[in-house]
């Protein structure tokens, strides 16, 4: 009888050892989903606060590098040719609309800044029908492809019809015949697009994405920008008249408005490649001549309109936003009457 006992104790003191067991493991478990959680939970909150940061700090830059151009402009003029200024000449670093590569340290923290002028790409506003006066450009050689004149009759007609005030379908000749390719209300509700056309002048550039088949032509660029095409300012603020800056043009626009050959093309992007990252004039790379060919129908030297592109700086490893904005040169006395007018205030 006391042996029956005693087995009988032990399977039970076997039971109790499995189910203290199980509670640990499940205790263990437990704890590690919510280490797991808590370990998320910061790595998110980390981001999050990182990226609030960088507001901060990229509205700051800008706001320095505003006067810093401001001063640049004071103390050197506006009447030098961009890409054949010596940095290395100055014992402070020259802001110009250049694409030159700079890096400001903000309080501690290393940013990239490119300054662009304003005054960029191709001008496809519906002011004084100027989008029609672009766009014929590209037709203009005898060699020009069909489908190109195609793509080209189809995009002054969808833009013309998307700015006009009347319901009337543009119509633009391909082929030798007439084909009715422009968008008016019923079309672009048949395309989920209501209330469109605006049906009145485009008031600013990013409507441009609503005409199908622009980006065909003038794709976004790496940060989803269109900025192969000239801005489009707030009504009742200024208007960016003038040739496009060589800096910022696409490849297309530079063989198109120099009329370059393939092995010229090379030459001259791996020129303003150098004159960005490493500072080298560009005249010192290109053939004689070609400096001339390229300033015959873009401009190199500054405007009085800037745009600044202030990213993280590589390397960094920290969640941040990026900004892009474009303004009026500043007096060195600062903004007048005080309050700055930006054309363009953009983080992505």
């Amino acid at each position: 009888m006391q042996k029956t006992n005693r087995k009988k104790y032990r399977k039970e003191k076997g039971s109790a050892l499995v189910a203290v067991l199980c509670l640990v493991f499940l205790g263990g478990m437990l704890a590690a989903a919510v280490a797991g959680m808590t370990f998320t939970g910061t790595m998110d909150t980390a981001a999050h606060t990182s990226i609030q940061r960088s507001y901060y700090i990229n509205e700051g830059v800008m706001n320095r590098v505003g006067f810093l151009i401001a001063a640049d402009r004071n103390q050197n003029g506006t009447n030098q040719i961009l890409g054949d200024v010596d940095y290395e000449e100055y014992e402070y670093d020259r802001f110009l609309p250049d694409g030159v590569i700079h890096e400001v340290d903000y309080y501690g923290n290393k940013v990239s800044v490119t300054v662009y002028d304003a005054i960029s790409g191709w001008d496809l506003s519906s002011a004084s029908n100027r989008y029609r006066n672009t766009l014929r450009t590209f037709t203009t050689d005898l060699d020009t492809e069909q489908n190109v004149i195609d793509a080209v009759n189809d995009l002054t007609a969808r833009i013309a019809d998307y700015v006009d005030s009347d319901d009337t379908v543009s119509t633009s000749s391909n082929a030798g015949t007439e084909s009715s390719e422009g968008m008016e209300k019923e079309d672009y509700e048949s395309e989920g697009m209501r209330p469109l056309p605006r049906n009145s002048a485009m008031q600013y550039r990013e409507e441009l994405y609503y005409i199908k088949g622009l980006t065909d032509s003038f794709p976004p660029d790496k940060s989803g920008r269109l900025s192969s095409i000239r801005l489009i300012p707030p009504a009742g603020t200024v208007i960016l008249n003038g040739s496009p800056s060589f800096f910022s043009a696409t490849p297309e626009m530079i063989s198109l408005l120099a009329d370059l050959e393939e092995d010229e093309l090379a030459a001259v992007l791996e020129a303003r490649e150098k004159l960005r990252k490493e500072r080298i004039k560009i005249s010192d790379e290109l053939d004689v001549g070609l400096p001339a060919k390229l300033q015959r129908n873009m401009s190199w030297v500054p405007s009085n309109y800037y745009t600044v592109i202030v990213e993280p700086f590589p390397g960094t490893g920290r969640p941040s936003k990026r900004l892009t904005a474009s303004f009026g040169a500043l007096d060195i006395s600062g903004a007048n009457g005080e309050i700055q007018e930006y054309l363009e205030w953009v983080f992505y």
